[in-house]
């Protein structure tokens, strides 16, 4: 078996590429319950409504954030997310800012992270 060289994924909103990010996890969220009958034992699933959700995180370097979450939030302003693959993949969304938060400490680089909420999409 040979080694493979694995690419990276990137991350944009409404088109300008967030180049301090440095943790993105993309997951499709719902309330889905099982349906358990004692006749048929696991028979289903009741279906609920689904949103995509992105968490971020970012590096804020000294100049301020190149995307300000807090303001986005406050202003329940929508945007357009994009997550390309190296491999041409790419899951595009609009969605809402959520949670912001500022992280500081000693010996750690301060960082922003926050969360996106918005419509179900798919990878084209």
């Amino acid at each position: 078996m040979s080694a493979s060289l694995y690419g990276q994924g990137y991350v944009s909103i409404d088109g300008a590429l967030l180049s301090q990010n440095q943790e993105f996890t993309l997951t499709l969220e719902g309330d889905d319950q099982d349906v358990e009958t004692i006749p048929l034992g696991w028979a289903g699933i009741t279906e609920t409504p689904k949103k995509s959700m992105l968490t971020l995180k970012s590096a804020l370097p000294p100049a301020g954030f190149e995307f300000d979450p807090f303001k986005s939030v406050a202003n329940a302003e929508t945007h357009v997310v994009k997550i390309q693959l190296t491999s041409g993949k790419s899951y595009r969304f609009t969605a809402f800012a959520r949670k912001p938060k500022v992280e500081g400490g000693v010996g750690k680089t301060t960082g922003v992270d926050w969360e996106f909420h918005g419509e179900v999409s798919t990878w084209t």
